[in-house]
């Protein structure tokens, strides 16, 4: 198995890009004695977006910074980027140069376009006050250039708005997912895990948890929307496998579902795993389910380690997982609290998805379970978390092997490529 980097294949699949995109995309032909970084910019020419905060004595204050590069040594303009107070998350579609910002201060969602020279220039604002929405998550799925699913988990509803006139559509009720008087919200990690097929279908897989996020019900659900007629296709639960909610496709448009991080089986007092710790689920092209003959048990192809959050890379049918380190996770730091604040996943391994057997692969250095961790343009880059949340460095896995990348300040959510 060979451990270097392409970017995939297009047209199988069109992976939901939003606030935390992490999906190879189309960069404008570049002069041909420009040089470009590893991951496909342009040297000069701002076209990866990054979304940063930090933290300052009555909440957090957010960052908008554009960027030439991922190579390292390169700079970050903190004065040039945008700032945004509050709680707030940033979408990024695919195609264009408009992003979107959600701000839970006013419960509204601002359009901002990237101009030529880096500037942003605003644009109208859509509120979503009167849907009942109380706070903004990652949930968000540009279907097409004039219609965006946002999965509102303060309602138990898909908002169906248009990001080019900032119109609300319509809503879709999930009264299928509401688990409350269980005392359990849902979870939908992160931006990639929402697939748009090429059929018009999107695929979100759900997870249940606690509001401390230390207990799970032990299943993943899967729900499918028709995105042209704005309806539930179907909804099913499966029990093999709970929260696999992480995402690796393979070259036949075969989606991989992995456990997420956060929902590991593992016991901190007796540092014992349990009967699912961390597994994969299927979804075969054109279905609506789960695949019933499809389950892997992660830690079975990992040494008996545990094995999370799968992700596309490093070549066209492969998948990339962090694998945990018992040896580096500092128990007395965590004092009780979950396995995944504070587990190093110091390990990384490498999957071929058609057949089931795996790699590991070269080191990238610590990383810990809440250290951001992207794919941009075909290159994975994992980012390991200064003690005080000051900055991040990043580290690229590329064809040449493991090399260092940039930093930047306070805690990264997004690193995304612009739309050609």
């Amino acid at each position: 198995m060979s451990f270097s980097f392409s970017p995939r294949p297009p047209g199988l699949w069109r992976v939901a890009a939003l606030a935390m995109l992490l999906t190879s995309a189309c960069s404008d032909s570049a002069d041909p004695e420009t040089p470009e970084a590893r991951d496909g910019s342009v040297a000069g020419s701002p076209d990866i977006v990054a979304f940063w905060q930090v933290a300052v004595p009555d909440g957090r204050v957010n960052y908008v910074s554009l960027l030439s590069s991922l190579d390292a040594g390169t700079t970050v303009d903190t004065d040039a980027a945008l700032e945004v107070p509050g709680f707030a998350r940033l979408f990024v579609p695919e195609r264009g140069r408009d992003v979107f910002i959600a701000r839970d201060e006013d419960l509204a969602v601002q359009k901002y376009t990237i101009a030529d020279d880096g500037s942003f220039i605003e644009g109208p604002g859509l509120s979503f006050q009167s849907l009942g929405t109380t706070y903004f998550s990652f949930q968000n799925v540009f279907v097409s250039a004039t219609k965006a699913y946002y999965f509102d988990d303060s309602t138990n509803q898909v908002v169906v708005w248009n990001p080019d006139s900032m119109e609300l559509i319509t809503t879709i009720p999930l009264p299928m997912v509401d688990r409350s008087e269980e005392g359990f919200i849902y979870a939908v990690p992160l931006p990639d895990q929402r697939l748009v097929r090429d059929d018009g279908t999107v695929l979100v897989p759900f997870g249940w948890a606690n509001t401390d996020f230390d207990q799970f019900l032990e299943s993943t659900g899967l729900l499918v929307v028709d995105s042209e007629t704005d309806e539930v296709v179907a909804f099913v639960e499966d029990e093999r496998c709970r929260s696999a909610l992480e995402l690796a496709i393979d070259t036949d448009g075969t989606a991989y579902f992995g456990t997420w991080n956060y929902a590991i089986d593992y016991d901190l007092e007796t540092r014992a795993t349990g009967e699912k710790p961390s597994c994969m689920l299927r979804v075969n092209p054109g279905e609506a389910e789960f695949d019933p003959d499809y389950f892997v048990q992660l830690e079975d192809i990992a040494d008996g380690r545990l094995a999370v959050n799968p992700r596309n890379g490093p070549t066209p049918g492969t998948a990339i997982l962090r694998v945990l380190d018992e040896t580096i996770v500092d128990y007395e730091r965590v004092d009780g609290a979950t396995l995944q604040s504070a587990a190093a996943y110091d390990g990384w391994l490498v999957m071929d998805l058609s057949t089931g057997s795996a790699e590991f692969a070269p080191r990238f250095g610590k990383s810990v379970s809440d250290s951001p961790f992207f794919e941009v343009r075909g290159v994975v880059y994992s980012g390991e978390v200064a003690e005080d949340f000051s900055e991040v460095e990043f580290t690229a896995f590329t064809t040449e092997g493991v090399e260092p990348a940039l930093t930047i300040p306070g805690f990264v959510t997004v690193l995304a490529p612009l739309g050609g």
